[in-house]
């Protein structure tokens, strides 16, 4: 996915629509405040692909214009783009999807996100008109992604922390779970 090899984070991707997210829509491709700042800064804590149901040859189009207006890095020409057959965003069409440990969704459509998998979707205000320059959903994007990228709740499901780290905590169930952070997760072994 993206081509930054030192991650901060988690090993994270993220997927980000393009309409109504990154760009006003496919028809006047107006980028969003910030877009290249946003972009630049996710790559130095995350993989980034784009998730869009726009078709494969517009997405390339836009990804050229954004790059060629200094809208976008020179590596976003290179990001992958998923399409799905349709209008619903499924996790499961995310190739190497088993490589990371949390997976997100930037949208500004919960419509779109596949039925029980709302837990990766981060919700972005639609970019539309009066397109307001002083807009900065993606800075606010940014930081929520860093803080569930700290401690994803993807992760919950899969792992459980050790009973010796749950104690030492003094809480029970899920009030537990909010004080961990990712080094006190053990692998969870049925």
């Amino acid at each position: 996915m993206s081509n930054e090899s030192n991650k901060q984070l988690i090993n994270a991707l993220v997927c980000l629509d393009l309409e109504g997210t990154l760009i006003s829509n496919a028809v006047s491709q107006i980028p969003r405040p910030h877009l290249f700042e946003f972009l630049e800064a996710l790559s130095r804590i995350s993989d980034i692909a784009l998730f869009t149901s726009v078709s494969e040859e517009r997405t390339e189009a836009i990804k050229i214009l954004l790059v060629d207006e200094r809208f976008a890095p020179k590596w976003f020409k290179d990001l992958p783009s998923l399409h799905p057959k349709g209008t619903i965003k499924s996790m499961g069409l995310v190739p190497n999807r088993e490589r990371y440990q949390a997976i997100f969704l930037v949208d500004d459509q919960i419509a779109v996100v596949e039925e029980g998998e709302s837990d990766w979707h981060i919700h972005v205000k639609e970019y539309r008109p009066p397109y307001r320059q002083d807009d900065r959903e993606l800075i606010r994007v940014l930081e929520q992604i860093q803080q569930r990228a700290n401690r994803p709740k993807s992760i919950k499901a899969k792992f459980r922390p050790s009973r010796s780290r749950l104690e030492s905590i003094g809480k029970k169930g899920s009030e537990a779970m909010e004080q961990l952070d990712p080094t006190d997760i053990e692998n969870w072994r049925e």
